[in-house]
């Protein structure tokens, strides 16, 4: 994973500025070298000394131009962000201390999405990073949370890892919740408002919601609400069948 690449997506108007800069100068300063070079043949230094430093100084322009801009698209973000699912539930598996034949009386459930409100990132990088609202509208950010829903005789067991795009930070935790004790678990859209002014952002994402007796409630970020349903759903048809019981 190219960690500073993905790191241009999500620091939009932190480093184009530089980079601008940078790319409008050497143009402007080659072409006038070549210009003094070609127009006053007879200034110190000889004139095709001129031109070839004013040469390599486009080529150096482009080449940091090319690199740049070499932004990674939305769906290359969602690509690398859904691969941390890779292998997730044996992660899940060997941090609760439980085997397969354990939690196999319904099939488990995985899912990621991009997390808001979670920090993972070195204390340099905090203040430029940025969620982003993607070209096809959907916020990103550049935390991503896994997470897994196992299921054993009497309880639901939640594996929970974070992790980070733009470095090599992640973050790992469980929870467990009895049958008896979950009231209920549905979808929700949530808005977050960051900022103030014209820097004011509304983030909306889909979470996965499960609440308990106590009163206390898990929220996951989910990135597709087709997901976040389908998780739901199969999860109301298990929680039917175990209170029934």
């Amino acid at each position: 994973m190219d960690y500073k690449r993905n790191a241009k997506y999500f620091c939009p108007t932190q480093w184009r500025a530089g980079v601008a800069y940078i790319f409008t100068l050497l143009p402007v300063a080659s072409f006038l070298g070549i210009f003094l070079a070609i127009d006053k043949p007879n200034a110190p230094g000889h004139p095709a000394l001129g031109v070839l430093v004013g040469l390599l100084g486009i080529v150096l322009a482009i080449a940091i131009g090319r690199w740049a801009f070499s932004v990674p698209t939305d769906a290359e973000i969602d690509q690398q962000a859904a691969s941390f699912l890779h292998n997730i539930k044996d992660a899940a598996l060997k941090k609760l201390g439980l085997d397969a034949e354990e939690v196999s009386i319904a099939p488990g459930l995985e899912f990621w999405g991009y997390s808001f409100d979670q920090t993972l990132i070195e204390n340099e990088q905090i203040l430029t990073l940025e969620d982003v609202k993607g070209k096809d509208g959907l916020w990103r950010a550049p935390i991503v949370a896994c997470h897994v829903f196992l299921f054993s005789e009497n309880m639901i067991h939640y594996y929970y890892k974070f992790f980070s795009l733009v470095n090599y930070i992640h973050e790992e935790g469980t929870e467990e919740y009895y049958y008896k004790d979950v009231v209920s678990v549905k979808t929700e859209s949530v808005t977050i408002n960051r900022g103030e002014g014209v820097k004011k952002k509304q983030i909306k994402h889909n979470t996965f919601a499960l609440r308990n007796t106590g009163g206390e409630s898990l929220s996951c970020s989910v990135l597709s609400s087709k997901e976040a349903e389908a998780a739901v759903t199969a999860m109301r048809a298990l929680l039917r069948i175990k209170k029934l019981a």
